[in-house]
């Protein structure tokens, strides 16, 4: 049996089976998938998506999926553009999914935004503003998302991570323009919030679901904001968030009464206090930085408020950085740097989400159709998040989530390919087809005269 892609080969239909690991992770999620007048169809349409991220390096626009899916474009565009699934709730089941598998009580919540490049207007939530992928003002859209991070003490590329959320920031221009909301199809309710409420909110929802946690890290676009402090105080949630020298004024009892910016304490900081720590391990050997801390209590305004702070320093090469950690009191200072630099892997994440599976690659305009997209790319993150950490048992160095991936395309492409091999003349296919792998580098291998995928742990962190 075979089906015909758009404009493309005739494909075996056993290419669109899912396989067995993909089944059973998304199990739990197709009841809030099987929605709307042909709720089987929408089902199917959202593993067709979900397979086409996974299985292929290129393009994850809405045509190049639909080929690869040999389904008609437009049936995949209503899927994401018009669909009632409730993205929402798919985000809410997602982390239900993950936090008994992954989450700890010293894991953290990490929350940053990323930035969408787009040209033009039309796109939902598209404006200038400060686009970090061209390091200027930039039409772009801009994600805020909320992601757990599970630590691992002893081998820190070990770092695993799933999303707790993702949702899109709405400039003022967006919100105050009628005009534009129509056309993007942009909810009534949805009003103007800044990044650092929005990122309160997915906290609130990710608190709401019960999910384990040590502390909220952030980078200093979010940690500098007093407000956003104060209302983690008031959840009793620890954290440890950068903050920007000049814009933190601090009482040190170590120097006096005096009131002075974070700049002005560093330079007042003598030489035998900068210590070197080891906060962890890498794949190139100890993990090190030196640092310092300090007791201190925020001054917001020129007035000695009530955050009492470690007040922590790094000294890098070209540049100084400073954090505070609040409701992490009997922590070390190696501790307190562990914790802040389980940051890193949303920025990971973000890289892996846009270069491996497409997150930037969404060509609509909606609303909805965004949020469908980027919920989407979220779900099969996760699932590639879960397969890695599979391997836990058999290897320290886990394989990388772009190694996963295209372990996840070989299994897909090996029945494929073998299909070609059983097709005409042996020996021609078989050279055919051991180029095409080696052109389009996919891992798989020859056993008995037949292709299969490596398994997962021989990938390790390279190919």
């Amino acid at each position: 049996m075979t089906v015909k892609a758009p404009n493309g080969p005739r494909l075996p239909a056993e290419i669109r089976h899912w396989l067995p690991e993909l089944s059973h992770f998304f199990a739990p999620l197709d009841d809030l998938l099987e929605v709307g007048a042909r709720a089987e169809q929408t089902r199917a349409n959202a593993r067709a998506y979900l397979l086409g991220l996974l299985v292929d390096g290129d393009r994850k626009s809405m045509e190049p999926l639909a080929q690869r899916a040999g389904i008609p474009p437009d049936r995949l565009q209503n899927f994401i553009t018009y669909s009632p699934w409730d993205w929402r709730l798919v985000q809410a089941r997602l982390i239900q999914v993950m936090a008994p598998r992954f989450a700890t009580e010293s894991g953290v919540f990490s929350l940053d935004d990323t930035e969408l490049p787009k040209q033009g207007k039309a796109s939902v939530g598209v404006a200038p503003q400060y686009c970090g992928v061209v390091g200027k003002v930039a039409n772009c859209q801009v994600a805020v998302s909320l992601q757990y991070v599970r630590p691992d003490r002893d081998y820190h590329p070990n770092l695993s991570s799933f999303s707790l959320g993702m949702e899109l920031y709405l400039p003022e221009r967006w919100v105050g323009n009628p005009s534009r909301r129509r056309r993007a199809r942009v909810p009534a309710e949805v009003v103007f919030r800044t990044k650092w409420q929005m990122g309160l909110e997915l906290i609130d929802r990710a608190r709401g679901l019960k999910v384990p946690h040590r502390a909220v890290v952030a980078d200093a676009g979010y940690g500098t904001i007093r407000e956003f402090r104060e209302a983690l105080r008031r959840r009793g949630e620890a954290y440890v968030v950068g903050v920007q020298l000049e814009k933190l004024t601090v009482r040190v009892p170590r120097f006096g009464n005096e009131l002075r910016s974070a700049s002005e304490v560093v330079g007042e900081i003598p030489a035998d206090r900068w210590v070197k720590v080891r906060w962890a391990d890498g794949s190139q050997g100890p993990l090190e930085i030196e640092a310092t801390r300090m007791r201190a209590t925020v001054a917001p305004g020129g007035e000695v408020g009530e955050e009492e702070v470690w007040l922590i320093f790094e000294r890098r090469v070209n540049e100084t950085k400073a954090y505070v950690a609040w409701g992490l009191g009997k922590a070390s200072l190696a501790e307190l740097l562990r914790v802040q630099r389980s940051r890193w892997p949303i920025e990971q994440s973000y890289q892996q989400m846009k270069e491996e599976l497409g997150l930037d690659h969404f060509e609509g305009r909606s609303w909805l159709g965004w949020h469908h997209h980027v919920t989407l790319v979220a779900l099969a993150q996760a699932f590639l998040v879960t397969m890695r950490s599979a391997e836990a048992r058999k290897s320290r160095k886990l394989p990388s989530v772009p190694n996963v991936r295209k372990w996840m395309q070989a299994r897909v492409a090996a029945p494929l390919l073998n299909a070609v091999l059983d097709s005409e003349e042996r020996r021609e296919r078989k050279t055919r087809v051991i180029y095409l792998t080696q052109v389009f580098g996919i891992p798989v291998r020859m056993k008995r005269g037949r292709f299969e995928a490596p398994p997962l742990w021989e990938l390790g962190e390279e190919l």
